[in-house]
């Protein structure tokens, strides 16, 4: 057979597989096996021929639930019987488990394992017979050439005789008194740990009562460090309001710990292994510096020795501490745990440990936790960040030093006073934040580590720091003027919300949301022409109109695009008339002003899609002779549409897809952009909001006005009949006893004749009522829809009509379809500019 030989270094840098801070990983198609079997043979080369190891030529192999896991595994055996040893396969098994049964048989194990990172990556985790490797076996085995051969001959995957699950199993129980959990309820979040039927196993022997929960044949990256919220969900759903003390669970490989509170809040790996150091009596830790400052501040320990982010670092710590103290011990701030008789990563350890020494100061976890030094950490990561761009910005932040104005980060966080440049680039500031960067060994990723005095303030700061990152990865290749305009896209969103909607997307189109039945009335109107009052109320809107307390909020928004036009609807020019949209509805509020001598206030709500267009046709048209002093433009907000994973999508200009938010966002935007307090200025009372496609609408009709008025509700809407009772449009109703407007698929079919009350968007609102609103939250509303090319994407939107059930009284005014109502929404056919114009016409010639 051929073979070929080559050198693991270039191997690492074309194959795009090399080591990270837990050994090689890289995307699974780049783990072929031919560079699997490449590694392990520089791997057992390194061990075998240095003379020091005098190791024997057995080596034990394990591995995690990945799908390319037993393909890989049955790659590196290959390898290993090529150099003559003996392969003793121990099947799929936590990371401690096969390194313990390494370190007890003094034999180098090989385990199969991407811990945390998505399935369409693994990794191959090294161990001597001591542990893990160093990074001087690292430099070693990077130096070895090795021959290959063109095909790698595998053979299928023997049974495991379960030696080292066992003797794992019995290592962790020897730690521990018996019984030692005896009575204590634990939920075990199983998913796809690799670990969770021996934890599960370990902890009923312990006493405890487990009930195990949340399992999953599919891979689910469980992240210890940048925790999901998923998970976070996943734990409070389970435990508030139950009996268990806890819930507890791993990540992939079962090395990496993860620990609730009572009402499943999840705790920090770094904040666990304060407490299960001090639990075991370990008088003095090494530990990462991404790792929480209150081991330091509990004087728990006689000394913390922090190290480079990785567990050979910290084992590397473990060595130097040896030689002062015993016994000492290494966590990570993932939470994974090193002692001196195992010197990987373990998960299991530090939960018992911890729940142990909890239950003997009879104290909840919670309360247990809170003992320690108030200080809280955060940390995240961006996705997909490139290396090399990571190294650029952190060189950038190195040569910035303490220069204020240069450290974009010292803008949010305070003037720095210390920077530490150990792993990544590490900043402390003069009012005691931390905040701590480094791309990660694993993957292309951007890690964020933040540090503060209050949880809340952690997770603030490094949820700004995560947007700097995110703003980095996408600018890097955009012009400086692009980069203003993204940056601005990027600070108008609320991503916290953003990433909560995207939660609320997907359990909507699993079913999971609990749909309450609503209780659903007709209500009654009547006919505004058929009062007895009407004239009365027609005086008493005149009155209104004399006196100046009458103004128009008109929403125009939209876009032409449906009626085949391209520009903002309102400048649609209906040829049959000679008048734009915008113009018609302007010389109605002019007719008003020259009837009742004073100027009607006009808020135009438009969108990002057409406000400049907008206003320079008003200017163009000298606003069709109103007072332009007297008309305010107010811009609607906007909210990114979102990838079903839940990423921002960008437009062909690399900017922020940015869709309006509904035209429930019309309040926000009268508040935000000061046309509220402009119209309360103008003493204003009553506000008509309308849609700009109604050319029959009557802004500030006086007779509807003075019927409002006479109501003492909080607001009014014009209402009409539908001309069947099958009619597909919005209804007005009493949806649990509330007004509301409820859609023509939310009425039972043998219930559609008894409702009636067509809603047109011809509102009437108090100052009072507007100002309510401006904090009312409205529901927002997921639409499934393609964006930028990508199918399926999220859009949400907010609608006017959620704001009645909040006002709680409505006064509804029964109209004449044929009198006030004629939308332009489709180019041809129903609802188009021709039978809006004919309608207009026709009403013309009638009056």
């Amino acid at each position: 057979m051929h073979k070929q030989k080559i050198s693991i270094s270039s191997l690492m840098d074309t194959s795009g597989v090399a080591f990270g801070t837990s050994g090689a990983r890289g995307l699974v198609d780049n783990m072929t096996d031919e560079v699997c079997y490449a590694y392990t043979l520089g791997f057992l080369q390194h061990v075998y021929d240095c003379p020091k190891k005098n190791v024997k030529k057995t080596v034990a192999f394990g591995g995690d639930l990945r799908p390319s896991t037993p393909r890989i595994i049955a790659a590196c055996m290959a390898a290993a019987k090529s150099l003559g040893f003996k392969c003793d396969y121990q099947g799929f098994l936590p990371s401690p488990a096969l390194a313990l049964y390494g370190i007890k048989n003094k034999i180098p194990s090989i385990m199969i394992t991407g811990s945390h990172i998505p399935d369409n990556r693994n990794g191959i985790k090294f161990c001597s017979k001591h542990g893990e490797i160093t990074k001087t076996d690292e430099l070693d085995i990077r130096s070895q050439y090795v021959e290959i051969p063109d095909v790698v001959e595998m053979e299928a995957l023997p049974k495991s005789n379960g030696k080292a699950l066992k003797m794992y199993k019995e290592y962790v129980l020897s730690l521990f008194p018996e019984n030692s959990l005896r009575g204590t309820n634990i939920a075990f979040y199983q998913h796809s740990a690799v670990g969770r039927d021996v934890a599960v196993e370990i902890l009923t022997e312990l006493g405890a009562n487990v009930k195990a929960l949340g399992r999953s044949e599919k891979f689910i990256p469980v992240d210890t460090e940048a925790i999901r919220k998923e998970d976070t969900d996943f734990a409070k759903q389970n435990c508030s309001g139950s009996d268990f003390f806890c819930m507890a669970s791993t990540d992939g490989d079962s090395d990496r710990p993860l620990l609730s509170d009572e009402n499943g809040n999840w705790f920090r790996g770094d904040s666990l292994g304060i407490l299960a150091s001090k639990a075991l009596g370990i008088q003095a830790v090494a530990i990462p510096v991404s790792c929480n400052t209150a081991a330091e501040k509990s004087g728990f320990f006689r000394q913390v020795l922090r190290t480079k982010i990785g567990s050979p670092f910290v084992i590397e710590g473990i060595k130097k501490l040896q030689e002062k103290y015993k016994p000492v011990a290494g966590y990570e701030a993932n939470g994974g745990f090193i002692t001196e008789n195992l010197t990987t990563r373990d998960a299991l350890t530090p939960i018992i440990a911890t729940i142990v020494e909890s239950k003997k100061q009879k104290l909840k976890l919670s309360e247990f936790f809170a003992k320690l030094p108030q200080r809280y950490t955060a940390s995240g990561l961006v996705k997909e960040f490139p290396p090399e761009l990571a190294d650029k910005k952190l060189a950038e932040l190195q040569a910035s030093g303490f220069d204020f104005l240069k450290n974009e980060f010292a803008k949010i966080a305070g003037k720095p006073v210390l920077v530490n440049s150990t792993d990544g680039y590490r900043m402390e500031f003069q009012n005691g934040n931390i905040i701590h960067l480094r791309k990660s060994g694993n993957a292309p990723e951007f890690r964020c580590y933040t540090e503060s005095r209050t949880l809340l303030e952690a997770e603030h700061l490094n949820y700004i720091c995560l947007k700097i990152l995110e703003r980095w990865k996408i600018t890097e290749n955009l012009t400086p003027e692009q980069q203003k305009i993204l940056e601005k896209d990027i600070n108008s969103q609320d991503w916290r919300l953003l990433a909560e909607l995207t939660g609320m997307a997907h359990k909507q189109l699993a079913g999971e949301t609990k749909q309450e039945k609503d209780s659903i009335e007709p209500v009654n109107f009547e006919m505004l022409r058929d009062n007895p009052k009407f004239s009365e109320f027609e005086q008493l809107g005149k009155e209104i109109l004399k006196n100046g307390q009458a103004a128009a909020f008109l929403l125009a928004g939209g876009q032409g695009s449906r009626l085949n036009f391209n520009g903002p609807k309102g400048t649609f020019k209906l040829e049959a008339l000679g008048k734009s949209i915008f113009q018609i509805h302007a010389e109605k509020l002019l007719e008003l002003k020259n009837l009742y001598g004073k100027d009607i206030p006009w808020v135009i709500m438009t969108s990002p899609l057409n406000n400049k267009e907008t206003k320079e046709y008003f200017e163009q048209a000298d606003y069709f002779g109103l007072d332009r002093k007297k008309i305010k433009f107010v811009e609607q907000g906007t909210i990114c549409a979102i990838t079903p994973s839940g990423e921002p999508i960008f437009d062909s200009d690399g900017r922020l897809a940015l869709i309006p938010d509904g035209n429930g966002g019309c309040f926000r935007a009268l508040s935000a952009s000061g046309a509220l307090e402009w119209l309360q200025e103008q003493k204003i009372k009553f506000v008509f909001l309308y849609g700009v496609d109604n050319i029959l609408a009557k802004p500030c009709d006086p007779v509807f006005m003075g019927a409002f008025a006479d109501s003492k509700t909080a607001a009014a809407s014009k209402v009409v009949k539908k001309k069947s009772p099958e009619e597909k449009m919005g209804v007005f109703a009493l949806k649990n006893g509330l007004p509301a407007v409820i859609e023509y698929s939310e009425i039972p079919s043998e219930k559609i004749a008894e409702f009636d009350g067509g809603n047109i968007v011809a509102h009437l609102f108090t100052m009072n009522s507007l100002k309510k609103l401006e904090d009312e939250p409205l529901p927002w509303h997921l639409a499934v829809k393609r964006v930028c090319g990508i199918d399926g994407a999220f859009k949400f939107e907010q609608f006017l009509f959620d704001v009645f059930p909040k006002l709680g009284s409505m006064f509804l005014a029964g109209v004449a379809r044929e009198e006030e109502f004629a939308p332009i929404k489709n180019a041809t056919g129903e609802d188009s500019p021709e039978s809006a114009v004919e309608m207009f016409k026709k009403l013309r010639v009638e009056n």
